[in-house]
Parts: structure tokens; C-alpha cells; sequence
């Protein structure tokens, strides 16, 4: 019955070392790992470790030099892409999980797919998570955040295998 506070959350990257993850493959790990412990009510918190690399531990969402990784975008805007089903038409469907820019609620987010806006979601949660189900006409589309207010984007995000 206690809520778990996870305070250190992290997968290496590293360029030069094979047992590493690429960039884009610890972003995706990072988002997985904030979904399916939001999805968990036991967990109380998400915490990222480490916020820039050291020259043991490459976890960070920077590299020691200070620029970003990829896991940079993917923990300012989480986003996770899970097939639903399809529609009345036999279109397919997607449905979006990710948090807004900020992490606010009320802070208007536009769900992009292959570049294109195809809805806008404005998150009551407070911490700024939401769920939006939107078509997927083609498979393999490309789905992004952006923030309605500055136009930061999230992490590229394709459908997610088994979710």
C-alpha cells in the first residue's frame, strides 16, 4: 500500500560503447519508462538521472560537453504512440499519450502526424499528461508534439510495438 517514489531513472547512451543504447533508442526507453509508470497508481513520482553526462555514467539528457541528446526532447514532451484499433471506416487508430511542454495543465499541445496538425489536445491533468486517439491512415506514420505557444517539438515517435 505505499507509493513508490522512483528518483533515479536512466539508460546509458554512449556512441563508442556497444552496450549502449543509440540516441533515439534511450529517448524511446525514457518515454516508456515515464508511461508505464504513469499508468501505475502505486508510483508517485519520475525522476530523470542524470540531467548531463559524467565521464562514468551516460544517462543524461545532455552530453558532458552540455549539448543535447535526443532524450533531451523526449523528457521536456513524453511521447508514447499505441495502436488502438480501428475506426467506423476501418482507418486505423492511434492513441497519443504525452504531457505538455511544461509539464501544465492548460497548456494547449498540437498532435502532429507525418507534419501535419490532426488535433490539439489542452491537458487537465495537473502535471500536464493527457490521451488523445487520432486516425492513422498509413502505418508507419511519424507523430510529434509541439507546443502551441513557443512550437518546441517533441522526440520523432512511431507506433510502439506490443503496448
Amino acid at each position: 500500500g505505499l507509493t513508490v517514489m522512483n528518483s533515479e531513472a536512466g539508460f546509458q547512451s554512449h556512441p563508442r560503447r556497444a552496450s549502449s543504447l543509440s540516441e533515439p533508442e534511450q529517448a524511446l526507453q525514457l518515454n516508456l519508462a515515464e508511461y508505464l509508470q504513469y499508468r501505475e497508481p502505486s508510483v508517485g513520482s519520475f525522476a530523470q538521472y542524470l540531467m548531463t553526462d559524467d565521464p562514468a555514467w551516460h544517462t543524461g539528457l545532455r552530453y558532458v560537453d552540455g549539448r543535447p541528446k535526443d532524450a533531451y526532447a523526449a523528457f521536456r514532451m513524453p511521447i508514447v504512440v499505441r495502436r488502438v484499433g480501428p475506426d467506423q471506416l476501418g482507418l486505423g487508430r492511434v492513441a497519443i499519450w504525452g504531457a505538455a511542454f511544461g509539464r501544465h495543465a492548460g497548456r494547449r499541445t498540437e498532435i502532429l502526424r507525418d507534419g501535419i496538425p490532426v488535433a490539439s489536445v489542452v491537458p487537465i491533468n495537473g502535471r500536464g499528461y493527457f490521451e488523445a486517439v487520432v486516425s492513422e491512415p498509413l502505418a508507419g506514420a511519424v507523430f510529434r508534439l509541439r507546443d502551441a505557444h513557443t512550437g518546441t517539438l517533441s522526440r520523432p515517435a512511431k507506433v510502439t510495438p506490443g503496448l
